[in-house]
Parts: C-alpha cells; sequence; structure tokens
C-alpha cells in the first residue's frame, strides 16, 4: 500500500503493483484497507497525474469485500468529504458503488435461493 502510495517507486512500477493488490481470495488481508482507500482518495487524486489517480481509483476499490459496511462506507466518502471532490473522481468512485451494490443485491439472492433450497431438503 505504501509503495503504491508513494514515490520511492516508477509510476510504471505503482500502476502495476495497484493492478495486482485487490485480489478476490485475499477478502481478509484486504479488508483493513477499505478505510485507507477512502482517506487516501483525495490524497492520491491530487498527487499523481491524472492517468495514474484515475487508475489507482478504480483498482484499489475494494470491490470484493462484499460487505453492506464497504457500501456504507462509499456512500459516507461520496456524501462527506467526497461531496466536493473533483467530478470525474466521483464518477469513478459512484462506478465502483454501482458495482458494489451490484454484488450485494446477488450475494442475497444467492443466500436466499440456499435457504429456500434447504428448507425443500428438509420436507
Amino acid at each position: 500500500w505504501k509503495s503504491i502510495l508513494g514515490n520511492q517507486l516508477s509510476t510504471s512500477e505503482r500502476m502495476y503493483l495497484s493492478r495486482g493488490f485487490m485480489r478476490p481470495r485475499q477478502v481478509d488481508l484486504l479488508t483493513p484497507f477499505v478505510d485507507q482507500y477512502f482517506e487516501s482518495l483525495l490524497d492520491m487524486w491530487s498527487n499523481t497525474s491524472f492517468e495514474e489517480a484515475s487508475s489507482n481509483v478504480e483498482q484499489l476499490f475494494p470491490r470484493y469485500i462484499i460487505t453492506q459496511g464497504t457500501l456504507d462506507k462509499t456512500d459516507t466518502w461520496l456524501n462527506g468529504i467526497g461531496k466536493d471532490a473533483p467530478e470525474v473522481l466521483r464518477r469513478l468512485v459512484s462506478e465502483g458503488r454501482d458495482t458494489l451494490a451490484r454484488g450485494l443485491r446477488i450475494k442475497a439472492k444467492d443466500s436466499l435461493t440456499k435457504y429456500l433450497s434447504q428448507k425443500e431438503v428438509l420436507r
């Protein structure tokens, strides 16, 4: 995380690290970075080039931490500190939010389907 947001590496190295950071099978390792993501957004945006900042915002969005808590933190950022953020930054975070909300709906439907299937088996 520090390497991605720092200046010790080249831009290319940081961009490749950000592309490999968020992985679906590492939810337990990534969960602590949800708060750090939202705390770092404005700095990420203002301290790097547009290309690098937009890539980091998209690549580091906690899309695999599919919880109501992550959705709430996204909404809190969008309606709080991010309310006056540049429109492009808000759009990128909103797109991540939409993907996350869709994932929550799918997860809820899947859980309901499994629950109903188990009830049928018990009958």
